[in-house]
This record gives C-alpha cells, sequence and structure tokens, in this order.
C-alpha cells in the first residue's frame, strides 16, 4: 500500500532562526508510531512518503531549512517555501498515487488553525477518491473558535461550565456613532456577567492554549477588563472550574473504532491556568468502573466510568478521524467532569500519551510524566537521553524571540512501571541534572504525584 502522511504550515517559516532536538529523531520517532500501527513489518509490506511543509513538527528533523536526518523507511517530498494553497498541497500528493492519506496536524501561534487548512486538503483528496484520515473541515472550524466549541458542547448535552460570548464590534458598536445614546449589547453582557459565579476566566475565542487568559474575582475586574485595551477581540468569559485540570487524547475512526486514553493531570500555574511552557503531566490518572447494576455513590475521586462515557459519544458524534486532544477540568465544587476545549489533532500529549501506551496491554498503560527544563546544551541533552528512563527529549530555540518565555524549553518525557518508581526516576532525574532542573518543576512534579497517588488510593 502507497501511503502518504502529510502536514501543513500557514506561519512564514525562517529555518537558521530556530534550533530543533529531538531525542529521539522525528524520523525514529515516526517509524516507532507507525512499526506500532501498522505491524513491525509494515516498512516492507507499505510503502511510506512524507509530503510536508516546513518545519514539519513530529515529521522532520531539520538543521536550518534542510533535513538533518532521514529514514530509509521514508521518501520526503518537501513543499516549497512560502505559500502552499490546499489545492497545491492536494495536486502534490494526489501525484503520488496513494492508497491512503492520512493529515499528522500540528499547531502554531498565534492562531490554532492548521487543522482547518489540513482538512481543506482532505476535503479535495476524499472529493477526488482517495481514502483519508484526517478531521473534518466542519469539526475542525466548530474547534477553533470556542464559543463555537462551547455551543456545540452544551447543545449536545455535554458538561461545560457557564459562559458569556463577547462580540468585539458589537461591544463597541457605540465608538463613532454619534446617534448612539447607550449600547444594549455591552449592558447585556454585563447583566449576564454580573448573575455568574466568580473567578471567571476571560480567554480569546480564537487563541491557542492559555496565552492572553485572564482570571478575574470580581465583577469589577472583568468590567476593568472588557472596557480596557486588552479587550482587542472577541472574547469568552467563562466561570472558573475550581478543580485538577486534565488532558488527553482520542484515536482512531468511525470505521475502525476509537480509543479513549486514560486521563493525564496537568499542573497549574498560581492563577489556575495550565500553562504549556510552565505546565508537568503526569498519568493515566486511574480511577473505578460503576459496580454492575449499581446505584450507589463512589468515594472515588476522579470517577471514570462517566467521563470515557461522554468521551466516546464525543467522538462517534464529531465523527473523530485520526486524534483529538481534549481539555478537561474536575468540577471539586458539582463533582463532576467540565470540557473546556478541543483539539483535532497532535498535541503535546501525544508524545506522552504514546510512550505511556507504547508495548502495553488495551487500558494498561504504563506511569508517566513530562517536565520542563531550560534551554540545554547539545551534551546535556544527550546525557538526559541516555537515562534509561528518559524516553523523549525535544528541545526547541527561537533566537529572535522577543519575551525570554518564548525563547524556547526543553520536554522530558519519562515513564515506569508503577508510580513509586516514576517518584524515584523523578528523584533521581533531579540528583544527577541538580544544576539544570528547576526547583519549581520538581516539587509540582512530586506534588503532583503524591495528588495523583492519593486520589488513586480512595479508589481502592
Amino acid at each position: 500500500m502507497n501511503i502518504i502522511i502529510y502536514s501543513t504550515n500557514s506561519n512564514n517559516f525562517d529555518g537558521p532562526t530556530y534550533h530543533y532536538t529531538n531525542l529521539p529523531s522525528n524520523a525514529k520517532n515516526t517509524e516507532r508510531v507507525l512499526a506500532d500501527f501498522f505491524g513491525a513489518d509494515c516498512f516492507t509490506k507499505h510503502h511510506f512518503t512524507l509530503v510536508s511543509e516546513l518545519p514539519g513538527m513530529f515529521l522532520l528533523d531539520l538543521q536550518g531549512n534542510e533535513l538533518a536526518e532521514k529514514s530509509e523507511h521514508f521518501e520526503y517530498k518537501i513543499l516549497p517555501r512560502g505559500e502552499n494553497s490546499p489545492e497545491e498541497v492536494a495536486t502534490l500528493i494526489e501525484d503520488c498515487k496513494p492508497d491512503l492519506v492520512i493529515a499528522a496536524t500540528y499547531w502554531v501561534t498565534p492562531f490554532d488553525w492548521l487543522p482547518i487548512k489540513d482538512a481543506q486538503v482532505a476535503e479535495i483528496l476524499k472529493a477526488n477518491g482517495i481514502k483519508v484520515i484526517c478531521n473534518s473541515l466542519e469539526v475542525s472550524l466548530m474547534s477553533f473558535d470556542k464559543i463555537q466549541t462551547h455551543s456545540f458542547l452544551e447543545l449536545n448535552g455535554f458538561p461545560v461550565a457557564k459562559a458569556v460570548y463577547v462580540h468585539h464590534e458589537l461591544f463597541w458598536a457605540e465608538r463613532n456613532r454619534a446617534e448612539l445614546k447607550e449600547n444594549p449589547y455591552k449592558e447585556s453582557v454585563f447583566f449576564r456577567i454580573k448573575n455568574m459565579n466568580f473567578p471567571v476566566i476571560i480567554k480569546d475565542t480564537s487563541g491557542l492554549s492559555s496565552y492572553g487568559m485572564e482570571v478575574c474575582h470580581t465583577f469589577g475586574q472583568v468590567k476593568n477588563f472588557l472596557n480596557g485595551k486588552k479587550n482587542n477581540g472577541d472574547k469568552i468569559v467563562e466561570e472558573f472550574v475550581k478543580g485538577p485540570q486534565f488532558a488527553m487524547e482520542i484515536w482512531g475512526t468511525p470505521e475502525s473504532g476509537y480509543r479513549i486514553f486514560k486521563p493525564f493531570m496537568v499542573s497549574v500555574n498560581q492563577y489556575g491556568i495550565t500553562s504549556p511552557k510552565q505546565s508537568v503531566k503526569i498519568g493515566p490518572v486511574e480511577g473505578t468502573e460503576a459496580p454492575a447494576g449499581g446505584t450507589g455513590t463512589h468515594e472515588c475521586a476522579f470517577p471514570l466510568a462517566a467521563l470515557n462515557s461522554e468521551l466516546l459519544r464525543l467522538a462517534k458524534l464529531i465523527k473523530v478521524k485520526g486524534t483529538c486532544q481534549v481539555d478537561f477540568g474536575w468540577d471539586e465544587e458539582n463533582k463532576r467532569w467540565v470540557i473546556f476545549e478541543l483539539n483535532p489533532r497532535l498535541s503535546g500529549m501525544s508524545q506522552l500519551q504514546f510512550e505511556s501506551q507504547l508495548g502495553c496491554p488495551l487500558g494498561k498503560e504504563r506511569p508517566a510524566m513530562s517536565l520542563k527544563f531550560p534551554i540545554l546544551e547539545r551534551d546535556v541533552l544527550q546525557k538526559l537521553s541516555s537515562m534509561p528512563f528518559v524516553k523523549h527529549v525535544t528541545q526547541t530555540v527561537n533566537d529572535q524571540a522577543k519575551q525570554n518565555r518564548e525563547h524556547g524549553y526543553c520536554e522530558v518525557v519519562l515513564t515506569a512501571e508503577n508510580f513509586d518508581q516514576l517518584r524515584e526516576n523523578l528523584i533521581t532525574l533531579d540528583k544527577v541534572f541538580s544544576e539544570y532542573m528547576e526547583e519549581a518543576f520538581f516539587q509540582t512534579g512530586l506534588k503532583l504525584l503524591e495528588k495523583l497517588t492519593s486520589s488513586s488510593q480512595k479508589c481502592l
């Protein structure tokens, strides 16, 4: 079978500005993923071609604008730098005469909209009779706009936090219109927000991750924010969910069925927000199923049966094709799961989820953790990668970043056979790399371990 794996990009990319390190390399890692998915003999049975715009996150190993490493099992077709329309990408893929095409969609800043572009490519290919594994354009557009996501989930009975949409142009409709003495739309926004439970969180409807989010503890703070300069686009004001936050992925297609992975707990910053460049992730979270035919309550802090049922319903409803990442939280006050957003693409969870499940029986993922280091020299990265329990090391450095947090960081994935051993591995990592590991990440890792294992004990 002739299989094409593709990814696109919407941003200008200047290779010499960025320095990537992946240990193992993306080439070797892609081989591992494909062997796990298609079988160990897949490279003798199938022909694989990678079609990608730069930088081809997850797929390509770059030095500047050139490939630094290639897999002998893949043919590479790199799209020219500059604008590549969905039609042009689809034409290049069609010229390869594929039997199957798979999207390896990733994310960019400031807009998480690459699923939309990849979905357009997929729509063109499907119209020409080619089998494609890629989430639909409809789902990609719905997931991109957070108010559309919230409305979709709410209308279909999924648990979400109470929210108010703030349309930017209507909120400022009275500007430069002398005939308007008041703005009923703005008044309605404040009226509804005043009746929400505080604190609330304000976020862009089209932003990426937690960038630009604001937590407000009083109505006055919300009013000041929305009337101020930071209100520069459409916003969604959402009741803040008090409790731990989680992420997970769904893999599969309507034809093959779905694998709902167990969730991973994600650390939050001092404002209660998950910060992608500062977060620690640990899991899988364990829970108990409801007793057969029973209706009693459970002591378990994180009952997974209800969550898995809802996520499977969600996967079937939106017809996930490939991968969909879900962010959600456990509402401690109301004892329920609350879904925050959907990302129909690969995510920061993908490598962690893969390392946790590789070689394990279905539903028996091994404990795993990801945490951050500051930017490291090559020899330190190699030493990190050589630790037996460290499964993946990745580092991105942006030489032209204007802010320190955008300059880059290193992320490390470590695993173990049980959570006690994972704790020992974390302690070992801190001892061996004491001059590099930041105390905050080490302590956050220990606290998450303690919280996760104590919650699991309640379920026994």
